[in-house]
């Protein structure tokens, strides 16, 4: 069998990333994630022929069967050329292409929530064989769907630890990662700040990373933190209150940044969109609590009350985050909480569960459709359910979904 996984590395093909399997060297969670997959199967696969095809020469990545294409369209006449069996890549518009690999079977692997137009679009093209997501809670959100029926999750991986780190002393530190655009939120961060340094004078927000973690070749502001758009936005409340020295920017970091994570009493997760969330399992590795929203992927990472505090509220999170840098909320994160972790988001986990799925898919097997998972009010999962139902029993078309009726009613305004 031979197998091919498309990376689109533009931008940050400069980064050394030779020293990936021990955490993330800096680079968008998309990608990090997907070069481990290529780094894992080169190293422990025996029996798949593997391919990996690239735009652009990886900086501290060098195996054998590495391929880099002119253009992104590209990669689809590799596949045609080359007989490949089976191609993984994420999710993108080039259907047409798609549709005509006449041996090539598709896996997109879904890293962020999609459009209806899309999820319409993949559910028809029968190319496509297999849709995987990065968590169960991501999965859920498409349970009504026509691709729901080829549809699967495999968590998100990341590098555990052989035992908890070392104790350092804590200082009133919170910690904040990520791709600092808008949709991690970092602004919500920064707007309750001053809430919380009111009632703890010697906290500190790390913030660590910037608007180009993902892609390099973005320009940033002023602050060389964000687009100079949100940076207005990050910076107002800091401003108005004369709280930017309380507030370390400190840029992209590799796998140094834990032994800053360390440091803090908590992590903030404000992102109400993650799919899976790694920022938040992160923290815990780091035995750090996180305190963030429900909402998502998080909710399959973090165990409430035992590794973080979710809520659905800003004002929730903002209090209890005065309460664990006070000590009146305490959240230990033990041993066996960080081994249950490890039981679902390891590298043998992770690469196992790969290696199932891309069988099933040259074999031709089918998924079994799985049972929502709680919450069911995150992204009104139960309305899903409902329509999942109505459409199964009446054989109602795919416009009668979540999706399909929002953009009904877009439409029609």
């Amino acid at each position: 069998m031979k197998v091919v996984l498309f990376i689109d590395n533009h931008s940050m093909d400069k980064v050394d990333i030779s020293e990936l399997s021990k955490g993330n060297p800096g680079i968008g969670g998309t990608q990090y994630e997907m070069f481990l997959l290529a780094y894992l199967m080169f190293i422990r696969n025996k029996d798949i022929d593997f391919h990996l095809v690239l735009t652009h020469k990886q900086n501290g990545f060098d195996f054998p069967n590495i391929h880099v294409i002119d253009r992104f369209d590209d990669v689809f006449s590799f596949c045609e050329v080359n007989k490949v069996d089976v191609a993984i890549m994420r999710e993108n518009n080039r259907y047409n292409l798609i549709k005509g690999l006449t041996k090539t079977k598709v896996i997109f692997w879904v890293h962020n929530f999609i459009s209806y137009p899309v999820v319409r679009q993949i559910g028809l093209e029968d190319n496509i064989k297999r849709v995987i997501f990065v968590s169960k809670q991501h999965y859920d959100f498409y349970i009504e769907y026509n691709l729901n029926k080829k549809a699967n999750y495999i968590f998100n991986t990341l590098a555990f630890p052989q035992s908890l780190p070392k104790q350092v002393e804590k200082q009133n530190n919170v910690v904040f990662t990520g791709n600092i655009v808008p949709i991690k939120r970092l602004h919500l961060v920064t707007k309750i700040w001053p809430y919380i340094h009111k009632k703890v004078p010697d906290s500190k927000l790390l913030v660590i990373g910037t608007g180009a973690n993902a892609h390099r070749d973005v320009e940033l502001g002023p602050h060389k933190l964000a687009t100079a758009e949100y940076e207005s936005k990050i910076f107002k409340p800091l401003e108005k209150h004369n709280l930017i020295d309380t507030v370390e920017f400190l840029g992209i970091k590799g796998i140094d940044k834990n032994e800053i994570i360390q440091t803090a009493k908590v992590g903030v997760s404000p992102n109400k969109d993650e799919t899976f969330c790694l920022s938040a399992a992160e923290y815990i590795i780091n035995g750090v609590p996180v305190v963030g929203v429900s909402r998502g992927g998080i909710n399959d990472v973090v165990l409430h009350k035992q590794t973080g505090l979710l809520h659905r509220s800003l004002g929730s999170i903002k209090k209890d985050i005065v309460r664990i840098l006070k000590g009146k909320k305490n959240i230990v994160i033990s041993q066996e909480s960080i081994k249950a972790m490890e039981s679902k988001f390891s590298y043998d986990c992770f690469y196992d569960a790969w290696i199932q799925n891309i069988q099933e898919v040259y074999e031709g097997v089918k998924v079994k459709r799985l049972r929502p998972s709680k919450p069911y009010w995150d992204k009104a999962k139960w309305v899903g359910c409902v329509f999942r139902f109505l459409r199964r029993y009446f054989k109602l078309p795919e416009r009668f979904t979540r999706l399909g009726v929002y953009s009904l009613i877009r439409r029609s305004k």
